[in-house]
């Protein structure tokens, strides 16, 4: 019997060891025919946290999303390094000397054609529309193609000038009207809402109508919701794999919403919209797009439209009203933006100037303050030919390069020891700074990634969201209905998220400031 059992033992020994045996020659096999040599001079090579040959890493990015690399950089604080995966390697770059080297970059390292492939990837556009969009995506032969001319435009629209006007005053006044519904009916009662829900309403509804015009698909709340819905399942629509069984509520939302842009570009919609808006259909004209792919492209540009927007929205306000003496210095700020007439009746009517809100230094300080916390995107680029940044790294044609910015804005070398601190002034000292203070590094602030693409909507996202909060600001009181306030757990929502979303939301009384109940509130143009 004890000589059954040692030949049981001895047999289980040998089988564990021929399973690692097998495991071994198995990661030899796919080191020898799918890995990836590794130069020297590459930013070094770091293991994933799940150790699975070039599936490790993959998880870990289904699992954190663009946190991952964050996990990463502070488990392995270089300035910049390697993560293997099957698809080939990525450079995470956290240094921000190294990112500034890898904006001016432009010929050797590409963004459009990351932008181009995600998009045709995440809208499941037909083969024809695919091929449009990736055609001379990268600018290298010439500057003609769809992608190429689509940026050009895009970023004309969203720049200074009468088109971005026009949309920051049609997003004020929808947001002035709607504010307006949080008056409660009689004077002492209070309206209780949810606070992430409500803003991104607001912020959804009052974005959209500016970009898309009085036929907004979003107009319907139906169209709404299923957008949500397609935007939080960003990343597995991504993985596209049997998106209608792994994402169906996304897939069914994406779906939906495509239904309604293919209606509104049908009807013409685009036709009394935004200056933005009928640059993109133009260019889609231009170059032959089906109408179709057409309503597929913008139901995935939206995401930038309105995907950012509530979220910055949200911890803007959660860190004004959270703050008392924050609140009370942004009060005294933007008094001198309002102005207060009456009309026939004798009622008050209450003025904001957008343009004094804009050239408000606290608030401006607060919003870089609230970007720098709650930021959470990724500046990405191709490698289109082997290139040496900043003379110490070399980096290889093919492969990908991401610059999470949150990496360097909780950094403390470069933000001192109150870097986990939410000061509103942070950014007010840094322009008071005396001759000889240390000046913050170029590159460590960059939540609207960097080099020729920055963020083009930032512009129009920055002046709704202060033109919301002053107006918040002056005309209610905000407490939360717990009694206290407390911090959401911030997440990313995908791969796509720029800012992080707020869980759980919260629930808020709101009731009229003492002194500015009643009459008309509004924006000037």
């Amino acid at each position: 019997m004890e000589e059954v059992q040692q030949d049981g033992r001895l047999e289980s020994k040998t089988l564990s060891l021929l399973v690692v045996a097998v495991l071994a020659c198995g990661v030899f096999l796919i080191e020898y025919f799918f890995g990836h040599k590794h130069h020297a001079q590459e930013p070094p090579r770091v293991p994933s946290a799940v150790p699975i040959p070039y599936l490790g890493h993959m998880i870990g990015l289904m699992r954190y999303k663009m946190g991952y690399y964050v996990k990463l950089s502070a488990k392995y604080p270089l300035p910049a390094y390697t993560v293997t995966t099957f698809g080939g390697k990525v450079y995470v770059v956290n240094s921000p000397e190294l990112a500034v080297a890898v904006f001016r970059s432009v010929k050797a390292l590409s963004f459009a054609n990351i932008a181009a492939t995600v998009v045709s990837r995440i809208s499941l556009s037909s083969k024809e529309g695919t091929e449009i969009m990736l055609k001379n995506a990268t600018g290298e032969e010439g500057d003609k193609g769809y992608t190429v001319e689509g940026f050009k435009r895009i970023h004309a629209a969203l720049g200074p000038g009468p088109g971005l006007e026009q949309m920051t005053t049609l997003a004020a006044q929808h947001v002035a009207v709607n504010m307006g519904k949080l008056k409660p009916e009689k004077e002492s009662t209070i309206t209780r809402i949810m606070l992430y829900e409500w803003i991104q309403h607001l912020i959804a509804v009052a974005t959209s109508d500016a970009v898309y015009g009085p036929m907004n698909p979003f107009q319907n709340p139906e169209v709404e919701s299923a957008f949500w819905d397609f935007e939080r399942n960003f990343t597995t629509l991504l993985v596209n794999i049997m998106p209608a069984l792994t994402a169906r509520r996304g897939h069914i939302g994406r779906e939906r919403v495509n239904q309604a842009f293919e209606k509104y570009f049908r009807q013409e919609g685009h036709k009394s919209g935004s200056a933005l808006v009928k640059a993109r259909y133009e260019v889609a004209d231009e170059y032959d797009v089906s109408l179709p792919d057409m309503a597929r492209f913008e139901t995935t540009m939206a995401i930038g439209i309105l995907g950012t927007t509530s979220p910055a929205a949200f911890w803007m306000v959660f860190h004004i009203f959270s703050n008392p003496a924050v609140l009370e210095d942004l009060r005294t700020e933007l008094g001198t933006a309002l102005t207060t007439t009456f009309d026939k009746d004798g009622a008050p009517v209450r003025q904001l100037d957008i343009t004094r809100i804009k050239g408000s230094p606290l608030l401006t300080s607060t919003w870089h303050e609230v970007l720098r916390h709650s930021a959470c995107g990724t500046s990405a680029r191709l490698v289109q030919q082997d290139c040496l940044i900043d003379n110490r790294f070399l980096l290889k044609k093919g492969n990908v390069v991401q610059m999470p910015s949150r990496v360097s804005h909780i950094n403390p070398s470069l933000w001192g020891t109150t870097v986990d601190a939410f000061d509103s002034r942070r950014f007010l000292k840094q322009e008071s700074r005396k001759p000889g203070e240390q000046k913050l590094q170029s590159g460590a602030f960059r939540p609207f990634g960097g080099g020729n693409t920055l963020c083009p909507g930032r512009h129009l996202a920055a002046t709704e969201i202060l033109a919301m909060v002053a107006m918040l600001a002056l005309r209610f009181d905000l407490t939360p209905a717990s009694g206290y306030w407390v911090k959401p757990t911030p997440y990313a929502s995908s791969v796509a998220a720029a800012i992080y979303s707020p869980n759980p939301d919260i629930a808020v009384n709101v009731k009229p400031r003492k002194g500015y109940e009643g009459g008309l509130w509004t924006f000037n143009s």
